[in-house]
């Protein structure tokens, strides 16, 4: 089982046609005052199964703040069937939504960990001024369009 994509999000959710739906992607956090929590972060994945898959995984969040030191840890097991005749891979679409705590300013880290190895590493830059502009970080060339 490998990790086709991640992302952090401030929504999402799995349609019932199994779309992900995702709403304000963001690495970078702006905070008035610290220690914090950044209330319903969505850890937004796909995940991709073959078929030596098949069986039961544990599936782990963890969140690092700067130096390493672990904020936030959970764990499920999840179990994957039997991939049908002629199908190589499944999606497998992952929302998990959780309350990011924020201790300073620096690098933190959200991981998700499939059976006890890291499959993917998110960095979230935590600024402490929140007085500071909002907006791109990089100024665009003129008549460059921006959303």
């Amino acid at each position: 089982m490998y990790v086709a994509f991640a992302l952090l999000a401030d929504a999402a959710n799995v349609a019932a046609d199994g779309k992900l739906n995702i709403l304000g992607v963001f690495d970078v956090l702006r905070a008035a005052s610290l220690p914090a929590v950044h209330p319903r972060v969505h850890l937004v994945a796909k995940l991709k199964a073959q078929a030596a898959d098949a069986g039961t995984h544990r599936l782990a969040l963890q969140v690092t703040g700067p130096g390493g030191a672990t904020l936030l840890g959970t764990e499920v097991q999840v179990e994957i069937g039997t991939l049908p005749p002629g199908v190589a891979e499944a999606d497998i679409p992952l929302v998990q939504a959780f309350d990011l705590p924020l201790e300073r300013p620096g690098p933190h880290s959200v991981m998700l960990l499939i059976d006890g190895r890291v499959a993917v590493q998110l960095p979230v830059t935590v600024l402490g001024d929140a007085a500071a502009p909002a907006g791109p970080m990089i100024t665009p060339p003129p008549g460059t369009l921006v959303s």
